[in-house]
């Protein structure tokens, strides 16, 4: 038996394994990053750094959530579960720049990344992707204006205007990617609709053609080439959507209970 798989449930597969590609990625780069804070940390080293403690947390977090993505199999629960991975993502960077308060290029670096990777990479609804960007904006224009960021008063606010800029520019793009996935969908689905109208159509108004042949005795209808012989009721039952309901006329009533015609 054929399986036929529905265009939503392919674009739902496809979409589940880029977020799972995506993830990876950023674990990786999770891992880089830990390893270069365990150099700058030095070899004489007798506790484990709090950033480098956040970044493993993160790792583990990152297994967790492609575990969680790896079954999902409703596009609300991909997004809720990509939501909850942004989230844990931007709280968790935040947690690494108040542990160790790095550069103002480390911090912009990081969100040179999430930003497009959350509105061009990553499958889900804007509101659900301006949310976590939101919180990472603010971040980083507070770390941005902070004292001692190195920056002089033009480029602080040169580097506001274009992170402003991004972060809308890629709120439109997904958003127009949204409505269009919409669209698509809707007009699939009347498409689809308009078929199975037809299709019914046709059944209702389906009618048996050509030469039936039927036994003169029983009346019964020869079937695959004459191994099988089938009841009128049930070859037409078969081939239409007629159906019988059966009686006795008033001949047959007299020859075949002749009784309850007396009675």
């Amino acid at each position: 038996m054929t399986t036929i798989v529905s265009p939503d449930a392919i674009r739902l597969d496809s979409e589940r394994r880029l977020a799972i590609s995506t993830v990876a990625i950023i674990l990786g780069i999770n891992l880089v990053s830990m390893i270069l804070d365990l150099r700058e940390a030095g070899p004489s080293l007798s506790a484990v750094p709090p950033v480098v403690a956040l970044r493993l947390s993160g790792v583990i977090i990152a297994a967790v959530i492609t575990g969680v993505l790896s079954i999902v199999r409703t596009r609300k629960l991909l997004e809720m579960t990509i939501f909850a991975a942004l989230l844990t993502a931007v709280l968790l960077h935040g947690a690494i720049q108040f542990v160790s308060s790095p550069t103002i290029a480390r911090v912009l670096a990081f969100d040179l990344v999430f930003v497009p990777t959350v509105f061009v990479v990553l499958p889900s609804r804007p509101v659900l992707q301006m949310i976590p960007v939101a919180l990472l904006g603010v971040g980083a224009e507070i770390r941005l204006f902070a004292p001692g960021t190195l920056l002089v008063e033009a480029d602080r606010a040169y580097v506001a205007i274009f992170y402003l800029a991004a972060v809308g520019l890629g709120y439109l793009a997904s958003a127009r990617r949204h409505n269009l996935r919409r669209d698509l969908s809707e007009a699939r689905d009347a498409e689809l609709y308009a078929v199975m109208e037809a299709e019914r159509a046709r059944i209702e108004l389906q009618t048996l053609r050509g030469i039936i042949p039927i036994c003169s005795h029983c009346h019964r209808v020869r079937i695959e080439d004459g191994r099988l012989w089938e009841a009128v009721d049930m070859y037409v039952s078969r081939r239409t959507d007629a159906a019988f309901s059966h009686g006795v006329c008033p001949d047959c009533l007299i020859e075949h209970y002749p009784s309850v015609r007396a009675g």
